[in-house]
């Protein structure tokens, strides 16, 4: 029996020694593969950063045609404008003028219409 104990023993002493030898060869491999995607990340972070700063640059490069363009078309098209607004508010008088005009009209055959109405009640 004793032979036995020990045997068993043996046995179970080499399973655990085994599965330590894997683990250690399982982790050895975990930290390479750990090693090499934090380079590729790096890389990588590195690449980002690089696109950032050109991005910068093409965002100041577009800020400052579109302000370009932006103030050579104010120069063209102000003048225009003056002329546009000039013209719409002469259109807009006209409007209202006309608008009073036929309220008053409105009104005036309103007060007739109440008029025969009243007429017509006391016949």
């Amino acid at each position: 029996m004793d032979l036995y104990n020990i045997e068993h023993r043996l046995m179970i002493l080499e399973c655990l020694r085994e599965n330590s030898s894997n683990m250690r060869i399982e982790q050895e491999n975990l930290r390479e593969r750990i090693s090499q995607a934090l380079v590729r990340a790096r890389t990588s972070l590195m690449c980002i950063r690089q696109l950032n700063i050109e991005l910068q640059e093409m965002k100041v490069t577009v800020e400052n045609a579109l302000a370009t363009d932006l103030q050579i078309i104010e120069e063209i098209v102000e003048p225009e404008l003056v002329e546009d607004t000039d013209q719409n508010a002469s259109i807009a008088q006209e409007q209202i003028k006309d608008d009073i005009a036929k309220e008053k009209e409105c009104d005036g055959a309103y007060s007739n219409c109440e008029d025969s109405k009243d007429a017509i009640d006391k016949q």
